[in-house]
């Protein structure tokens, strides 16, 4: 009696796994922009710009490859950044966030605490005060945080 062979070799082949590469590699890829895009779309329904670490990095790391959003001169409030705020904290390469000439308050600033992995926030012309910028530096000690020297507050750490 003859025993079957199993079929193990075809799995073998490195042919199999060069298509099979061919074959998921781009998928995957396609699902990160997809990732990418709805990481991003929040932003840009308001009007902002959304940028990845470098070429090609939306579709290798999704979300995680935001690192810089543009929201100035955009109507952007508080309100706008308490429903960003679950967003925002999900982007773990955001690096940048500039809010200059929006209508945020103080009270929008309490919306960007939970933000530690940001290393520059732009708050040049708009409604924050300087006692709003410093319980914000309390609790994102690293990042530098621009303002207007008009309203009293210096640019920089």
């Amino acid at each position: 009696m003859k025993m079957a062979t199993p079929r193990y070799r075809e799995f073998r082949s490195p042919g199999f796994w060069i298509a099979l590469l061919v074959i998921a590699l781009p998928a995957s890829c396609i699902f990160q922009v997809d990732r990418f895009d709805a990481a991003a779309r929040p932003f840009k329904e308001l009007g902002g710009t959304v940028q990845a670490s470098g070429d090609g990095a939306s579709a290798i790391l999704g979300p995680a490859g935001v690192n810089y959003i543009d929201l100035s001169g955009t109507s952007v409030r508080d309100a706008d950044l308490r429903k960003l705020g679950g967003h925002l904290e999900k982007l773990s390469g955001l690096w940048v966030l500039s809010l200059s000439r929006t209508s945020v308050t103080d009270a929008g600033l309490a919306y960007l605490q939970r933000l530690s992995q940001l290393k520059k926030l732009d708050l040049s012309a708009t409604k924050v005060t300087e006692q709003g910028v410093a319980r914000l530096r309390k609790a994102l000690p690293d990042v530098r945080i621009q303002m207007d020297v008009d309203n009293g507050v210096p640019v920089g750490p």
